[in-house]
């Protein structure tokens, strides 16, 4: 069997002839055929083979089909873009296929969809409408706020009838799917939770530091902190927490769980905590700064991933520090250095906890002084003050307002101011009538309930002796006998003289040699007197 081509290049055909018994004849199609542009082919061709010579005539007519379909590549298109790209860049290109043998790039391309207009009215994606590359418009995409766009897009064309010269449009769509992909541009949140047992208790209050919501001494006490540190945030969360005291050690005080709207690093977070309590005065005065960093007096445990448990490493006691700055810095993790607030403060976040320990009367008054020993002069004016004392208590208010009152009350002699503590004398205090007095003096509290807790001093006065008295003797007559040619120097007698001033008689020599006769005549004449009497 034999087969005989023919082709001409202009025609989008070519003639086979198969000599077999039936000699049949083939039309075979090399190149598209288009109605619009050829409706029909006459065709004289000559085939010869050996001695045989064949003159065919063919007609051939385009039958009309609706061929004109625009054809995207992919009915379904997937982009994938960071979130951080900067409007005007590229994402990705739709085009069809076979726009140019149909329509002679008459193609543009619309886009279509909720997606696309977002808040404020902005447009966030555009199309080239000739090349149907698609760009970010003006817009700033946030894989925390929206992480996927559905668009679709459409491609439209047209072509003209040939015969009638009229247009003809057609179109053909497709769905976008842009997935916004995350990349590490948050901050990481702490947030502050109270311990089921605690959920109950008003003593947690939230607030920015920047803006102390306390009363007038406590909002000074933040203010002084705040402008003696260095603040990652000016607006960062305060939380005011209020325990009493003493609280005890390795109480749970508050759960942290840090959240990062960062899918990348939610499994990368830290937490680090420093504490701050007021520096003494001499720590002030040698160093020259308000605040002092304590360590072991906090800790934070992790009981899982991201969550963390505040707990006091120690009893907390009023007495020993009031009030305590809890600074908590989370870090990123995939962009924290070693240290603590070396991290760049892009990917930092911290909250602030000021504990107040409140006051409960746990302490006892105590006197400066064990014991007082005092010694005043007799006959001082009534209301002398004799001493000050002086009790403190390191409770606070009323827990720590001291009174005084001495164990007798109906006391004769001392009284006490209750509020001073000065002790003074109710009337005048005579030496010849009583020399020691003892007085029991107790300081108490005016926390609840009243001189629960109080403490007891013993003041010991000796009364000095002033020479306020006349001496006297003892006797108004003295008999004494003496025997004739008694010896010059001999002792016929004694005479007492007695001084209230002094605690026993005593004994005077009198020179009777200067008593002259006038002493005589007075002291016989008193002594008349009281014999008359």
């Amino acid at each position: 069997m034999n087969t005989i081509y023919s082709h001409h290049h202009n025609l989008p055909f070519e003639i086979l002839l198969i000599l077999n018994k039936n000699c049949t004849l083939y039309l075979h199609v090399i190149h598209l055929l288009d109605r619009k542009h050829t409706s029909m082919y006459t065709v004289q061709q000559e085939l010869n083979y050996e001695n045989i010579s064949l003159i065919i005539h063919l007609s051939i007519n385009i039958v009309d089909v609706n061929d004109h379909i625009l054809q995207l590549e992919n009915k379904h298109y997937h982009f994938i873009v960071q979130e951080n790209i900067l409007p005007g860049t590229f994402i990705g290109r739709v085009q069809v296929y076979n726009a140019q043998v149909f329509f002679d790039g008459y193609i543009f391309y619309i886009l279509y969809g909720n997606d696309l207009i977002q808040l404020d009215n902005q447009i966030v994606f555009r199309i080239d409408q000739n090349t149907g590359d698609i760009f970010l418009f003006d817009y700033e995409l946030d894989y925390e706020i929206k992480r996927e766009y559905k668009i679709m897009v459409e491609a439209k064309g047209y072509y003209e009838d040939i015969a009638t010269g009229m247009r003809t449009y057609v179109s053909s769509f497709a769905d976008i799917m842009i997935t916004v992909e995350d990349v590490n541009d948050e901050k990481p949140q702490i947030i502050f939770i109270m311990p089921d047992e605690n959920k109950n208790e008003n003593n947690a209050k939230t607030m920015s530091i920047s803006e102390p919501q306390l009363n007038e001494e406590q909002n000074r006490f933040i203010n002084l902190f705040r402008s003696s540190i260095n603040l990652i945030e000016n607006d960062a969360e305060m939380i005011c927490l209020t325990k009493e005291e003493s609280l005890p050690a390795n109480t749970l005080l508050a759960l942290l769980h840090l959240y990062d709207n960062d899918q990348i690093s939610n499994g990368s977070l830290s937490l680090n905590l420093q504490t701050y309590v007021q520096c003494s005065r001499e720590e002030i005065f040698l160093n020259n700064i308000p605040f002092c960093h304590l360590s072991n007096f906090f800790h934070l445990t992790i009981f899982r991933a991201n969550v963390y448990g505040l707990f006091n490493s120690r009893i907390l006691d009023r007495e020993e520090h009031e009030n305590y700055i809890i600074h908590l810095v989370a870090n990123d993790n995939d962009n924290q250095s070693i240290e603590m607030n070396t991290a760049s403060s892009s990917f930092q976040s911290e909250l602030f906890i000021y504990l107040i320990l409140l006051d409960i009367n746990d302490n006892v008054p105590i006197f400066d002084r064990t014991y007082f020993y005092i010694k005043i002069d007799e006959n001082l004016p009534r209301k002398t003050i004799i001493t000050h004392l002086n009790a403190y208590d390191n409770d606070k208010g009323r827990n720590g307002t001291v009174h005084y009152e001495l164990m007798v009350k109906k006391q004769q002699f001392f009284s006490i101011d209750n509020y001073s503590g000065v002790l003074r004398t109710k009337r005048k205090l005579d030496r010849e009538q009583c020399q020691w007095y003892r007085i029991g003096i107790r300081a108490y509290d005016l926390g609840y309930p009243i001189r629960r807790y109080s403490s007891i001093v013993i003041v010991d006065v000796e009364i000095n002796n002033i020479n306020d008295h006349v001496p006297y003797f003892t006797q108004d007559i003295y008999y004494f006998n003496i025997e004739e040619n008694t010896s010059i120097g001999k002792i016929v007698g004694r005479l007492t003289i007695e001084d209230k001033d002094e605690q026993e008689s005593i004994e005077q020599m009198i020179d009777l040699s200067t008593i002259d006769d006038r002493d005589i005549a007075t002291f016989n004449s008193n002594i008349s007197n009281k014999i008359s009497r």
